[in-house]
């Protein structure tokens, strides 16, 4: 377990970084008259990094499982199961190089197409929820069509902006 300690207190610092950066753009948007950052921006930006944040929350869980899956799928496998595959991993190349092997990756990913594709569209879906209520109708009657347009809209940058990360 002590072998652990050094990711615990890498992911508690992590922690602590998404707690400050929501804060610190909290306050951005809460400021925004003295700033050049308008309103609908500095929601967008606050929304784009959270969304970044828990993809990368994600991956941080799913990339040993993902690991796992690759090495017993390679030809010339000779893992049993998941367990057994698991603690051959971790026993031969350990956490850092074994099951995190290549997470930056992920990380990148995840904050480029996942702060986009998940960012952008709960921003339109926002948008589009105040403007029902200005128009005086439910704020969740938005129609399926315009709920996948918004998807749309949002995978489409996610998938342009987040194209680069792909290769690395």
């Amino acid at each position: 377990i002590s072998s652990l300690l050094p990711y615990a207190f890498a992911l508690s610092h992590k922690l602590c970084l998404l707690s400050f950066s929501y804060n610190l753009l909290s306050f951005i948007s809460k400021k925004q008259n003295k700033l050049t950052m308008g309103a609908a921006a500095g929601a967008l930006l606050i929304k784009m990094v959270i969304a970044a944040f828990s993809g990368m929350g994600a991956a941080t869980v799913c990339h040993p499982l993902d690991v796992i899956r690759v090495q017993m799928q390679t030809e010339g496998s000779t893992y049993n199961g998941l367990t057994d595959a698991a603690t051959g991993i971790y026993k031969k190349d350990g956490l850092k190089d074994g099951l995190y092997a290549g997470v930056s990756a992920a990380y990148l990913r995840q904050w480029l197409y996942g702060s986009c594709r998940i960012g952008i569209y709960a921003y339109l879906l926002e948008n589009a929820q105040n403007e029902n209520v200005k128009a005086g109708l439910e704020k969740n009657a938005i129609s399926l069509s315009s709920k996948m347009l918004m998807g749309l809209t949002s995978g489409g940058i996610g998938s342009f902006v987040g194209t680069p990360s792909e290769l690395a």
